[in-house]
């Protein structure tokens, strides 16, 4: 099976908060090219059935470049992620209704704590899904396994 990622817009090392890359649009590609793009793509597979669902956007940070954050629910077309998430669910599901939604918590996608308060809601019911990443790397930040769990829970367990 396959899933369509929109991984960074602009072609290099994935993943910093210096890239420019950080949010789902830069000055490159602004927020209506993301979802015009989302949009073709979506349309070019629309007919194979190997294709499940399409992943919004890789690992949501901050852009220190361009001086903006990624945030949840907060109501700014620029930093508001939720928004741009359901806008773009939506728009995709017009054109076909049967793939999977994946949206990734903000903070390289470690945190979907903020979904608790104010889950994304999509027009298609039961077609959506939350995405953490975590790292082996990030392991080594805790002094015990429970203080991982206990941090790992709060930020994405409980979904």
């Amino acid at each position: 099976m396959v899933i369509l990622n929109n991984h960074i817009s602009n072609a290099g090392w994935c993943c910093s908060t210096e890239d420019g890359n950080g949010l789902w649009y830069n000055k490159d590609y602004p927020e209506d090219v993301w979802l015009e793009t989302l949009e073709n793509v979506t349309r070019k597979y629309q007919d194979n059935k190997m294709v499940i669902a399409n992943d919004l956007r890789n690992e949501l940070r901050d852009d220190k470049k361009n001086h903006k954050k990624a945030l949840w629910g907060d109501l700014l077309p620029g930093s508001d992620w939720k928004r741009a998430a359901e806008k773009a669910g939506n728009a995709i599901h017009k054109i076909n209704p049967d793939l999977l939604i994946m949206i990734e918590g903000i903070n390289y996608a470690n945190d979907l704590a903020v979904v608790r308060l104010a889950p994304a809601k999509l027009e298609v019911p039961n077609k959506m899904v939350y995405s953490a990443h975590v790292y082996g790397f990030q392991a080594f930040k805790f002094d015990s396994y429970e203080e991982m769990v206990i941090e790992y829970d709060f930020m994405f367990g409980f979904v």
